[in-house]
């Protein structure tokens, strides 16, 4: 190692990010990935990262103090270079930092990079030279490590391919730096950051593992295509294994999540790795982000075998005219087939879709919502939803630059320093992250709530909701719409009974639509979820409120869980215009359990809630089941009513037992 490396410390920051702690929270793994290729050349590395210890409860976020309890300790080590990470959301508060930082210490190197920064050449280094000197223009693994390696040597401002730089008061750009051999660069740097803390707080509670990069669409509203030059690169599966192999060793994790911009982009990478895997993977579970083109049944049947429990998907819209604007895909077909092969290799899946693209109609907004819905409907463990975000150097903000409209920072939740507002008002183009599109569609406030409304009726009501849609023709942006007013999160479920009392519905459907309500108004009172906390973040485990019925029994006219047994494809309405009884009971893991009562079931539960005496109720629950079934023996009898009683007693007792029965 050279002995000037060692004796040189380079600070590496990601700034705060969101204002509410509940919030998702993930490791910075751009900055762990840069920190390696410089510790292994014998650098000094910290890595500070102000949006974990503000949720550890380890800083606190004073508007009045911000950018001095920012810098202060970033300064604390007299470091030669600062490298800021930037989001297009956090992009503001970097410049904010950065002047701060230089201006405290005019020797210091400040060099921003990460995904907010693309687009954003050369107004960055021309506006706020102050503030930064370098801006890394794509990967920086290597590019960085090189800037560092001179300016320890004594150079000035060196050139360096993937840097730009201003000189006499021009921008001066080397070209992009060729793109590293991802199997040849060190491992990630975890040691540097409290892993194990860090997963106590992150939401979702997996960890990500960088697998590689670059995706060879050119959909109109990404840049990903455009920042990696429309080439695809992944790590190896054996590098990949050995990472998890390192990650279990030292913090005992075992499900992982591949970051790739699209891990399904190439086939013949695709079965390598699942290959690899199938054959050496006897411990971890993994999950992927996918195109919903991008992948077959039989993949997906493979890719599970070979440990993936879980992928992602961007559908981006279930609009046909959309999507051929997005350069996305002919049709929402894909998608639909795409939900199909899931369910029928059995595994779990999550979808993103936009709503708020430019000239959106009323009619382009309903199919994404049939979509968004369908996806729930069909099991998505997340179907949720993301307003068209402009970024910087996209194409379809390059289209619509005039249409920009700005957006009040305290709508979307993102920490935003009074003093930023200035610099995002004076360059829309710089700083389009915070701004919308506003062209032949919807406006933002309207947009926003609806998102809440989405992440809350594809979780909650979601069998009345569809049900309407797909037997009553009621569009289910009418009913969203209908709730779009004051009302809070906890108050939507009144607005939807008020709304199915409204409807013009034949006397039939409106039967089954009551009892579907019913249905799941009783599995929402026994879950008793804190759903304000929800919304905010889908990734999060619902919380469970204190209190509440730990069961609820329903008498019903209808049969729900015969008219859902598909929960996509609804049976016929004739076909369960059958009385039915449930008990609805709060699982051990705070999710609802439900029993379908058979008639001797309901009268013994009867029995046994109203305190009756055990022993003749169990004994008249015989005498009844013998009487429906004479070609039963009495010993099975006994044990199905005993196995009933002591379900039953257990769920009195608020023991949380017992299984879901259809």
């Amino acid at each position: 190692m050279n002995q000037v490396c060692d004796e040189v410390t380079i600070a590496l920051v990601r700034p705060p990010i969101n204002v509410r702690r509940n919030a998702p929270f993930f490791l910075p793994l751009g900055l762990l990935c840069i920190a390696a290729p410089l510790r292994e050349s014998g650098f000094r590395v910290e890595i500070i990262d102000y949006e974990y210890l503000y949720r550890a409860g380890l800083w606190d976020l004073r508007p009045e103090r911000w950018l001095e309890d920012v810098c202060e300790p970033v300064l604390g080590s007299a470091p030669l270079i600062i490298g800021l990470t930037a989001l297009a959301d956090t992009l503001p508060t970097c410049i904010l930092i950065g002047q701060h930082l230089k201006l405290r210490a005019p020797g210091v190197t400040v060099v921003m990079g990460g995904p907010g920064v693309f687009g954003t050449f050369p107004e960055l280094l021309t506006r706020y030279p102050d503030a930064v000197d370098y801006v890394c223009a794509g990967e920086g693994e290597l590019c960085f490590s090189e800037l560092a390696h001179r300016l320890a040597a004594g150079e000035r401002r060196p050139e360096i391919a993937g840097l730009q730089y201003v000189r006499e008061g021009r921008v001066v750009d080397p070209g992009r730096h060729s793109f590293a051999n991802l199997d040849s660069l060190p491992m990630p740097a975890y040691d540097l950051l409290p892993v194990t803390a860090y997963l106590e707080l992150a939401s979702p509670r997996i960890f990500d593992i960088y697998a590689g990069s670059g995706c060879t669409y050119l959909c109109r509203f990404c840049v990903t295509s455009l920042f990696w030059s429309r080439e695809f690169r992944s790590k190896s599966p054996q590098v990949l294994m050995r990472e998890l192999d390192y990650l279990y060793t030292h913090f005992g994790v075992r499900r992982f999540n591949f970051l790739h911009d699209n891990f399904a982009n190439q086939p013949k990478y695709l079965d390598e790795f699942v290959d690899y895997f199938c054959a050496h993977n006897k411990r971890y579970e993994w999950g992927c982000a996918v195109r919903p083109d991008n992948v077959t049944l039989d993949q997906l049947k493979r890719m599970k075998r070979a440990g993936c429990f879980n992928v992602f998907c961007g559908t981006d819209s279930g609009s046909p005219r959309i999507l051929r604007a997005m350069q996305k895909m002919p049709s929402a077909r894909r998608s639909y087939d795409f939900f199909a092969n899931c369910r029928a290799a059995e595994l779990a899946f999550e979808t993103n879709t936009i709503i708020g693209y430019p000239n959106e109609s009323e009619d382009d907004l309903e199919e994404s919502l049939e979509l968004i819905f369908s996806a729930a409907a069909n099991g998505s463990g997340n179907s949720d939803v993301s307003i068209l975000q402009p970024l910087p150097g996209a194409p379809v903000t390059e289209d619509y630059a005039g249409y920009l409209e700005y957006v009040e920072a305290d709508t979307i939740g993102t920490f935003i320093p009074a003093a930023a507002a200035p610099l995002v008002k004076s360059a829309p183009r710089l700083f389009s992250g915070f701004y919308f599109i506003r062209k032949g569609n919807r406006e933002f406030a309207r947009y926003s709530r609806l998102v809440d409304r989405i992440r809350y009726f594809t979780r909650h009501w979601l069998r009345t909701i569809w049900y309407l849609k797909k037997t009553c023709n009621i569009r289910i942006i009418d009913i969203l719409d209908a709730v779009d007013g004051e009302a809070r999160t906890a108050e939507l479920a009144l607005e939807l009974e008020r709304i199915v009392e409204s409807l013009d519905l034949v006397p039939e459907a409106r039967v089954i639509a009551e009892s579907i309500f019913r249905y799941d108004s009783a599995e929402e009172a026994v879950a008793f979820i804190d759903v304000t906390s929800e919304v905010e973040n889908i990734y999060a485990a619902p919380r469970t409120l204190g209190g509440g019925a730990t069961f609820r029994v329903i008498d019903l006219p209808v049969a729900v869980h015969r008219l859902f047994a598909n929960s996509l494809d609804l049976a016929n309405d004739g076909a369960v215009r059958i009385a039915s009884t449930y008990l609805i009971h709060r699982g051990a893991g705070g999710g609802t359990r439900t029993l379908f009562l058979k008639p001797w079931q309901r009268d013994l539960w009867r029995e046994l809630e109203a305190g009756h005496d055990t022993v003749f109720a169990a004994g008249r629950a015989q005498a009844v089941l013998a009487g429906l079934h004479p070609e039963i023996r009495c010993e099975q009898i006994e044990t199905a009513v005993r196995s009933t009683v002591e379900l039953f007693q257990g769920i009195l007792a608020g023991r949380h037992v017992g299984a879901a029965m259809s």
